[in-house]
């Protein structure tokens, strides 16, 4: 039932795919940090921008002067297409669609037509999360295309900075994501820097059973690294690329590189722990982390996992997830 579908507010420069990025758009803080990461994403490639707004079908808790539906969707996109009038973006096509029912059925509908969907992750309780799910996490664990989760404490000045943080769990099903680390930092001419995690007791949280983990050394986690790139580095020969292998958890594994991207004084304590300053803190210079969205590995875990749940809820920059059956097509 769709409310809202305005005509391209910019003609200026057409698109060069006919897939839009879709982004979440409704009244927090977050959604319009996703906007503004979405709209710059849509630039470099070169494509669309389509914002999106779900709407409930009962309204009775809201005040009877509260604008709803149409009108209210109407409000948030003129807010979202003031946020990302800038220089920047001069020239970006941008359409906007709202429509009735949950966030989640609504976001993942229109993801079909999509080359990416955004989303902003807003701060949601561990109790919240088992009960209802976020919207966030949601669409990360169903969506067909890949799916950027942006977090509130991203900071907007770092989208041209940092590095392509790539993990890597050994799995076949992380391919896609490899694929598409490569192809995004070839693109935006940033470093790659791939992580995998390797450890004794990592194994039976993700489902090995008890001596089957495939990944118990280091030279467990370089020779993992090396088969699971063999290509990529020929394929995209101007990407420059560090290999990491962590014996920490995958949080802090992935963290440590942002805190080595933002050049924390050489110091990765100061972002590797739990201190949400010390994220934040990498957040202004780092890139985005990708990883894939299935599959028993070190990161990912079957369908969207603990591990991948833990990443998406701890990392202060945008977390991208690619699904197996993605990867070229998202170029």
């Amino acid at each position: 039932m769709t409310a809202s579908d305005p005509e391209m507010q910019s003609i200026d420069r057409p698109a060069t795919d006919n897939r839009p990025i879709a982004v979440g758009v409704n009244d927090s803080a977050g959604a319009l940090l996703a906007v503004e990461w979405a709209a710059r994403e849509a630039v470099r490639l070169g494509c669309s921008l389509r914002l999106v707004h779900a709407y409930p079908v009962n309204v009775l808790h809201e005040p009877l002067t509260a604008p709803i539906g149409h009108e209210r969707a109407e409000i948030l996109f003129g807010a979202a297409r003031e946020r990302i009038h800038i220089p920047a973006n001069d020239g970006l096509p941008v359409s906007s669609t709202a429509q009735q029912g949950s966030a989640k059925r609504v976001l993942l509908h229109v993801a079909d037509g999509a080359r990416m969907l955004v989303v902003g992750r807003e701060r949601v309780g561990r109790l919240a999360e088992l009960v209802l799910g976020s919207t966030a996490l949601a669409c990360a664990g169903h969506t067909p295309v890949p799916v950027t989760v942006v977090p509130r404490m991203w900071m907007p000045a770092a989208l041209d900075g940092g590095a392509i943080i790539l993990g890597v769990d050994g799995s076949v099903r992380c391919r896609p994501a490899i694929e598409y680390a490569f192809a995004t930092a070839a693109r935006c001419e940033l470093p790659l820097t791939a992580v995998t995690v390797v450890g004794e007791r990592i194994g039976p949280r993700l489902g090995w059973a008890s001596g089957d983990n495939p990944l118990r050394s280091r030279a467990d986690g370089h020779r993992v690294l090396e088969e699971a790139l063999a290509g990529f580095r020929e394929t995209f020969p101007s990407v420059e690329v560090r290999t990491v292998v962590d014996d920490r958890t995958p949080v802090d594994a992935l963290s440590a590189q942002l805190a080595r991207t933002a050049d924390a004084g050489g110091d990765e304590s100061t972002i590797a722990g739990t201190g949400t300053a010390g994220r934040a803190a990498a957040a202004a210079l780092a890139g985005r982390v990708v990883i894939g969205g299935r599959g028993h590995g070190l990161v990912t875990g079957a369908m969207l996992g603990s591990v991948a749940r833990s990443l998406l809820r701890g990392l202060p920059c945008p977390v991208t997830v690619v699904h197996a059956g993605e990867g070229r097509r998202t170029e």
